[in-house]
């Protein structure tokens, strides 16, 4: 391709892109104010999204803030993205907020409420992260139904939640999290030495999702326009030096000693820190060719 041509595609690109968006401002304009003054009114009314681990699900309510896109070097737009919540994920929110209210006085009450609304995020196709999801062994643990409690925990790392998002680094922050509360539910149990096995697979399961390489992605006009191919390299390599330093400060041993500290200081067991912290450090920088099986039966005998 020539020079000039390729100066006629950019140009062409550019031109469709302020057109398009030229027809968009027209068509707002030409609605009632009456219209938009309501429209606007139920957006502001709309609840806030969930909070989510990783991202924010696209399909969730923006705050309307404008949004500077830069396409190329001295060549930049300003956008404003309105998303319209659906009704399904209104009644998704209005059922997790009863299920929220119900958990203090009816735990199983706030079970079936909380089931409902996951039945519903499927429709929704929203990713809405585990948390939520983590609410329910919690309502059956209240309702003395530990058994279950138990099996919810199992399911969600065999399955996952609804909605999630594929992926190794998903896949491990889903598991982190879930290790953690599966902690938290066996300290209420008293089961402390157990908790703090589940602690550190929390802990594994966090480095774990620095140990996934940033994705390669290609730009869909890359073959037409090489200047965003290159910024779109850039921003990769940028991402992947990211992740090479978070993974070095999640192996470090004064992060791990932290996190391993607070366990052990829980169980009463500060006796075996050094040991512990030891093979807890070999574990994490071993990753990710590392046999979790081998390392976990090594940290059960130190525990004693």
């Amino acid at each position: 391709m020539t020079r000039k041509e390729k100066s006629v595609g950019l140009w062409r690109l550019v031109r469709s892109f302020f057109s398009g968006h030229k027809e968009a401002r027209i068509s707002k304009e030409q609605k009632g104010k009456a219209e938009q003054a309501a429209e606007d009114g139920r957006l502001q009314d709309a609840p806030e999204s969930p909070k989510v681990s990783a991202k924010r699900h696209e399909t969730q309510p923006s705050t309307g803030e404008p949004e500077r896109v830069d396409l190329l070097p001295g060549l930049s737009i300003t956008t404003r993205v309105v998303y319209r919540v659906s009704e399904e994920e209104k009644r998704v929110r209005e059922l997790m907020k009863t299920a929220t209210a119900l958990s203090d006085t009816d735990p199983n009450a706030a079970v079936e409420t909380f089931r409902e609304a996951a039945a519903l995020v499927l429709r929704t196709g929203t990713d809405y992260g585990v948390a939520p999801f983590l609410r329910v062994p919690r309502y059956l643990q209240q309702a003395s139904r530990q058994e279950e409690a138990w099996e919810e925990f199992q399911r969600l790392l065999k399955d996952g939640y609804p909605n999630m998002q594929k992926g190794k680094e998903a896949r491990h922050q889903m598991e982190s999290a879930v290790y953690d509360k599966m902690r938290l539910f066996l300290q209420r149990e008293k089961r402390l030495e157990e908790a703090v096995l589940y602690g550190v697979r929390s802990i594994i399961a966090g480095v774990r999702v620095w140990t996934v390489p940033t994705g390669t992605r290609r730009h869909r006009l890359e073959s037409e326009v090489p200047k965003i191919r290159e910024r779109e390299q850039e921003r990769l390599r940028s991402s992947e030096s990211h992740r090479m330093k978070r993974l070095q400060h999640e192996q470090a041993k004064e992060t791990l000693d932290t996190q391993l500290t607070k366990l052990l200081k829980r169980a009463r067991l500060q006796p075996c820190h050094d040991e512990a912290l030891s093979l807890l450090c070999e574990w994490a920088n071993d990753l990710p060719e590392a046999d979790d099986v081998a390392y976990e039966a090594k940290f059960q005998k130190v525990l004693g």
